[in-house]
């Protein structure tokens, strides 16, 4: 089973980077076909999906109960203050937007709440399933 890693630095510099393993996720999408494509992706990359809810509201009750490694969270369904409020509850917690790109200012916005990503939905799933596993690398 593998883990994704996440570089966080503790300290602050180069000096204090340490490497966290991403052992579990809570996903936030108003699609249960994007709840189940997002929660296959992680499944395969060994992460453990603790919860998925379809509004920001159960998912922040996940957050508060799991204390996830992870957040993917959708901004149309709230993802955005979603991702503010929950990093706030868990400071260490790592999120990531998935989205598209027909409100361009959801991206930035995401970005502002504290996503260290924003994969790009297409029609297709595959590109979530090869798109998510290289955000959280290249965050590593």
């Amino acid at each position: 089973m593998t883990k994704i890693l996440i570089e966080t630095s503790e300290g602050g510099g180069i000096e204090g980077a340490a490497v966290k393993p991403i052992e579990n996720a809570v996903i936030l999408d108003a699609s249960p076909l994007w709840l189940g494509a997002i929660e296959d992706v992680l499944s395969k990359n060994g992460v453990e999906v603790v919860g998925s809810a379809r509004e920001a509201e159960r998912a922040l009750e996940l957050v508060d109960r799991h204390k996830p490694g992870l957040l993917v969270a959708d901004p149309v369904a709230g993802g955005v203050e979603c991702v503010r409020e929950a990093r706030s509850r868990v400071p260490d917690l790592t999120a990531v937007a998935v989205g598209s790109l027909e409100e361009p200012g959801q991206v930035l916005a995401a970005f502002g709440a504290g996503a260290i990503a924003f994969v790009v939905k297409t029609e297709r799933f595959d590109s979530v399933e090869a798109a998510l596993p290289e955000a959280l690398s290249a965050a590593a």
